[in-house]
């Protein structure tokens, strides 16, 4: 049986845990995520790691966010500005490039952890053991 693009036999060969996730961008694609441990949906905004992508924005991410099979990291152009759309449209977590690579990237870490921790995201991510 494949999970993402994993067989399960890769899977054992991992040990456990092992935490399985894929990418999606569309509908079609977040319905492959059965399965799975968390799907990263994108991109949310506008990013320049993807140009000329056309960004979902918060109203059909949150669509989108609602009938995920699994858990969904925010992906695409999350900031300091933007980070709390990110949790009040369904993220359940974000990933980030930019904001965590500038010089206070730590201080993002701890902002968006606080707000994690204030914000109602979908089911939570599995524990690593």
């Amino acid at each position: 049986r494949a999970v993402g693009y994993f067989s399960s036999s890769a899977i054992e060969a991992f040990g456990a845990p092992l935490l399985v996730g894929r990418s999606a961008h569309d509908a079609k694609e977040l319905e492959l995520a059965v399965d799975h441990d968390w799907v990263f949906l994108s991109p949310l905004f506008p990013t320049s790691s993807k140009p000329g992508v056309s960004a979902l924005g918060p109203s059909r991410f949150a669509q989108l966010a609602a009938r995920s099979p699994a858990p969904v990291l925010a992906l695409g152009g999350i900031t300091r500005e933007n980070v709390a759309t990110a949790f009040a449209s369904g993220a359940a977590g974000i990933a980030a490039i930019s904001a965590l690579l500038a010089k206070d990237g730590a201080e993002f870490v701890r902002e968006v952890r606080a707000l994690a921790a204030r914000s109602s995201p979908s089911p939570p991510l599995p524990e690593s053991t």
